[in-house]
Protein backbone atom coordinates (compact mmCIF):
# COMPACT_ATOMS: atom_id res chain seq x y z
CA UNK A 1 0.00 0.00 0.00
CA UNK A 2 1.01 3.64 -0.46
CA UNK A 3 0.18 6.89 1.25
CA UNK A 4 -1.98 9.01 -1.05
CA UNK A 5 -1.15 12.68 -1.66
CA UNK A 6 -3.72 13.93 0.86
CA UNK A 7 -2.42 11.73 3.68
CA UNK A 8 1.19 12.55 2.83
CA UNK A 9 0.40 16.27 2.98
CA UNK A 10 -1.19 15.80 6.40
CA UNK A 11 1.85 13.90 7.68
CA UNK A 12 4.34 16.50 6.39
CA UNK A 13 2.31 19.35 7.89
CA UNK A 14 2.17 17.54 11.23
CA UNK A 15 5.93 16.92 11.26
CA UNK A 16 6.78 20.53 10.41
CA UNK A 17 4.34 21.82 13.03
CA UNK A 18 5.87 19.50 15.63
CA UNK A 19 9.42 20.57 14.80
CA UNK A 20 8.60 24.27 15.14
CA UNK A 21 6.12 24.05 18.04
CA UNK A 22 8.62 23.97 20.91
CA UNK A 23 10.48 27.06 19.79
CA UNK A 24 7.30 28.98 19.00
CA UNK A 25 5.93 28.07 22.44
CA UNK A 26 9.08 29.27 24.20
CA UNK A 27 9.04 32.49 22.20
CA UNK A 28 5.38 33.05 23.04
CA UNK A 29 5.98 32.50 26.77
CA UNK A 30 8.76 35.08 26.86
CA UNK A 31 6.67 37.61 24.96
CA UNK A 32 3.85 37.03 27.46
CA UNK A 33 6.26 37.82 30.29
CA UNK A 34 7.24 41.05 28.56
CA UNK A 35 3.57 41.96 28.07
CA UNK A 36 2.94 41.81 31.82
CA UNK A 37 5.90 44.07 32.51
CA UNK A 38 8.57 41.55 33.53
CA UNK A 39 12.10 42.64 32.71
CA UNK A 40 14.31 40.25 30.79
CA UNK A 41 17.76 39.75 32.25
CA UNK A 42 20.86 38.81 30.26
CA UNK A 43 20.14 35.09 30.58
CA UNK A 44 16.57 35.54 29.33
CA UNK A 45 17.80 37.51 26.34
CA UNK A 46 20.34 34.82 25.57
CA UNK A 47 17.59 32.18 25.68
CA UNK A 48 15.41 34.32 23.42
CA UNK A 49 18.26 34.69 20.94
CA UNK A 50 18.94 30.93 20.96
CA UNK A 51 15.27 30.15 20.38
CA UNK A 52 15.11 32.57 17.46
CA UNK A 53 18.25 31.06 15.90
CA UNK A 54 16.91 27.52 16.37
CA UNK A 55 13.57 28.39 14.75
CA UNK A 56 15.32 30.05 11.82
CA UNK A 57 17.64 27.06 11.34
CA UNK A 58 14.77 24.57 11.38
CA UNK A 59 12.56 26.65 9.11
CA UNK A 60 15.27 27.00 6.44
CA UNK A 61 16.12 23.30 6.60
CA UNK A 62 12.52 22.07 6.52
CA UNK A 63 11.74 24.41 3.64
CA UNK A 64 14.43 22.70 1.58
CA UNK A 65 13.47 19.18 2.69
CA UNK A 66 9.74 19.48 2.04
CA UNK A 67 9.24 22.66 0.03
CA UNK A 68 9.62 23.88 -3.52
CA UNK A 69 13.01 25.17 -4.61
CA UNK A 70 12.75 28.93 -5.12
CA UNK A 71 16.34 30.12 -5.12
CA UNK A 72 19.77 28.79 -5.94
CA UNK A 73 22.33 27.95 -3.28
CA UNK A 74 25.95 26.89 -3.19
CA UNK A 75 27.34 23.69 -1.70
CA UNK A 76 28.67 25.79 1.18
CA UNK A 77 25.18 27.24 1.78
CA UNK A 78 23.72 23.74 1.92
CA UNK A 79 26.43 22.55 4.28
CA UNK A 80 25.81 25.52 6.58
CA UNK A 81 22.04 24.92 6.63
CA UNK A 82 22.53 21.23 7.47
CA UNK A 83 25.06 21.94 10.23
CA UNK A 84 22.85 24.60 11.81
CA UNK A 85 19.88 22.22 11.72
CA UNK A 86 21.94 19.61 13.57
CA UNK A 87 22.43 22.04 16.46
CA UNK A 88 18.65 22.01 16.98
CA UNK A 89 18.32 18.21 17.04
CA UNK A 90 18.29 16.05 20.12
CA UNK A 91 19.72 17.15 23.44
CA UNK A 92 22.66 19.16 24.67
CA UNK A 93 23.85 16.02 26.42
CA UNK A 94 24.98 14.44 23.16
CA UNK A 95 26.49 15.55 19.89
CA UNK A 96 25.98 14.55 16.28
CA UNK A 97 28.80 15.29 13.86
CA UNK A 98 28.24 15.54 10.12
CA UNK A 99 30.42 14.80 7.11
CA UNK A 100 29.12 15.64 3.64
CA UNK A 101 31.03 14.29 0.63
CA UNK A 102 30.59 15.33 -3.00
CA UNK A 103 27.34 17.16 -2.28
CA UNK A 104 25.78 19.26 -5.01
CA UNK A 105 23.06 21.89 -4.51
CA UNK A 106 20.80 20.27 -7.13
CA UNK A 107 20.32 17.40 -4.69
CA UNK A 108 19.66 19.64 -1.68
CA UNK A 109 16.18 18.21 -1.00
CA UNK A 110 17.46 14.64 -1.03
CA UNK A 111 20.46 15.46 1.15
CA UNK A 112 18.27 17.16 3.77
CA UNK A 113 15.89 14.20 3.83
CA UNK A 114 18.88 11.86 4.16
CA UNK A 115 20.13 13.86 7.13
CA UNK A 116 16.72 13.55 8.78
CA UNK A 117 16.82 9.79 8.17
CA UNK A 118 20.15 9.61 9.98
CA UNK A 119 19.36 11.88 12.92
CA UNK A 120 16.04 10.22 13.73
CA UNK A 121 17.64 6.91 14.75
CA UNK A 122 20.37 8.47 16.95
CA UNK A 123 19.95 8.19 20.71
CA UNK A 124 23.35 9.42 21.91
CA UNK A 125 26.63 10.64 20.38
CA UNK A 126 26.96 9.74 16.71
CA UNK A 127 28.51 10.66 13.39
CA UNK A 128 26.58 10.89 10.16
CA UNK A 129 28.20 10.75 6.73
CA UNK A 130 26.31 11.47 3.52
CA UNK A 131 28.14 10.79 0.28
CA UNK A 132 26.90 11.43 -3.24
CA UNK A 133 28.25 9.06 -5.89
CA UNK A 134 27.53 8.71 -9.60
CA UNK A 135 25.05 5.91 -8.99
CA UNK A 136 23.71 6.51 -5.49
CA UNK A 137 23.58 8.44 -2.24
CA UNK A 138 25.00 6.65 0.80
CA UNK A 139 24.20 7.45 4.42
CA UNK A 140 26.35 6.04 7.24
CA UNK A 141 25.42 6.43 10.89
CA UNK A 142 27.89 5.37 13.58
CA UNK A 143 27.08 5.73 17.27
CA UNK A 144 28.79 5.18 20.62
CA UNK A 145 25.65 3.39 21.78
CA UNK A 146 22.80 1.45 20.24
CA UNK A 147 20.73 3.20 17.63
CA UNK A 148 16.94 3.25 18.01
CA UNK A 149 15.84 -0.30 17.21
CA UNK A 150 12.20 0.82 17.23
CA UNK A 151 12.71 3.46 14.56
CA UNK A 152 14.96 1.24 12.48
CA UNK A 153 12.21 -1.39 12.52
CA UNK A 154 9.71 1.28 11.42
CA UNK A 155 12.08 2.28 8.61
CA UNK A 156 12.11 -1.34 7.45
CA UNK A 157 8.32 -1.40 7.44
CA UNK A 158 8.19 1.80 5.37
CA UNK A 159 10.65 0.36 2.84
CA UNK A 160 8.50 -2.79 2.66
CA UNK A 161 5.50 -0.63 1.77
CA UNK A 162 3.61 -1.03 5.04
CA UNK A 163 1.38 1.72 6.42
CA UNK A 164 2.24 2.99 9.91
CA UNK A 165 -0.21 4.59 12.32
CA UNK A 166 -0.49 8.36 11.84
CA UNK A 167 1.54 9.33 14.91
CA UNK A 168 4.51 7.18 13.96
CA UNK A 169 4.21 8.01 10.27
CA UNK A 170 4.30 11.77 10.92
CA UNK A 171 7.49 11.34 12.94
CA UNK A 172 9.15 9.37 10.12
CA UNK A 173 7.53 11.13 7.17
CA UNK A 174 10.91 12.15 5.77
CA UNK A 175 11.51 8.56 4.62
CA UNK A 176 7.93 8.14 3.42
CA UNK A 177 8.22 11.38 1.44
CA UNK A 178 11.61 10.42 0.00
CA UNK A 179 10.25 7.03 -1.06
CA UNK A 180 7.32 8.81 -2.76
CA UNK A 181 9.33 11.38 -4.72
CA UNK A 182 11.94 8.86 -5.83
CA UNK A 183 9.37 6.42 -7.16
CA UNK A 184 9.16 2.66 -6.86
CA UNK A 185 11.98 1.98 -9.32
CA UNK A 186 14.69 3.59 -7.16
CA UNK A 187 15.89 1.12 -4.51
CA UNK A 188 16.60 2.10 -0.90
CA UNK A 189 18.63 -0.46 1.06
CA UNK A 190 19.11 -0.49 4.83
CA UNK A 191 21.79 -2.45 6.70
CA UNK A 192 22.45 -2.42 10.44
CA UNK A 193 25.66 -3.67 12.10
CA UNK A 194 25.73 -4.58 15.80
CA UNK A 195 22.95 -2.12 16.51
CA UNK A 196 25.41 0.78 16.53
CA UNK A 197 25.99 1.32 12.83
CA UNK A 198 23.45 1.77 10.07
CA UNK A 199 23.89 2.26 6.37
CA UNK A 200 21.39 3.40 3.75
CA UNK A 201 22.06 3.23 0.02
CA UNK A 202 19.67 5.13 -2.23
CA UNK A 203 19.86 4.20 -5.89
Amino acid sequence: MEYDECKLTELVATRISHDLAGGIGSLGNMLDCMDVGENLDAEDKNILDNVAQSLSARQKFLRIAFGVETKSMSADDLRDICEKYLTTVGSRTYKITLKLKNIIPDLAKYICLCLMIGTEIVIKNASIEIEVNKKNIAIKVCSDSDLSATKINSYRQILEGKILDDGEASQLVHLIYLRKILGKDVPIKLDVVNGKEAGFVIG
